[in-house]
């Protein structure tokens, strides 16, 4: 089967589908804000809507401009949720419960499955989400050691 490339917005459809019947949607990862837990065109992440969401949940989300966006969850303050891409050095808020989608439940990640419930995942969560001001230096010395190899 030959694979088909085209914007989330034009894709949102075939995902609500089996969404709405209580399905697992996947998507192959388009764009860096979710790096280094996912990778640009190579990962894939699945989907399932699910009735709340908690801190570090990565949720697919649509912003007031119309964009659907995948982030992750790294706060909730008046009702609604504080986000940041994996990638990214800023929080984004506020995003409400109805402009949410979904949210990740596994993947695929550089070949290999990962659960979205595992302590290994849960764990990386929890620290990459607490370092949202320390990413800079870190994606630096990331950059630094590459070039370096």
């Amino acid at each position: 089967m030959d694979r088909v490339e085209k914007p989330i917005s034009d894709l949102v459809e075939l995902i609500e589908k089996p969404l709405k019947e209580g399905k697992e949607a996947g998507l192959v990862i388009r764009g860096n804000s979710m790096w280094p837990l996912l990778h640009d065109g190579v990962d894939k992440i699945f989907l399932k809507r699910v009735d709340f969401y908690r801190n570090y949940d990565i949720i697919l989300y649509r912003r007031i401009s119309g964009n659907y966006v995948l982030h992750r969850i790294i706060g909730k303050k008046n009702g609604a949720y504080i986000l940041a891409g994996d990638g990214e050095f800023e929080k984004e808020y506020p995003i409400y419960p109805h402009q949410i989608l979904a949210k990740a439940t596994r993947g695929i990640r550089k070949g290999k499955p990962f659960s979205c419930d595992s302590l290994r995942y849960k764990i990386f969560s929890f620290i990459w989400s607490k370092s949202l001001y320390l990413r800079p230096l870190i994606v630096k010395i990331a950059v630094w050691v590459r070039r370096a190899v």
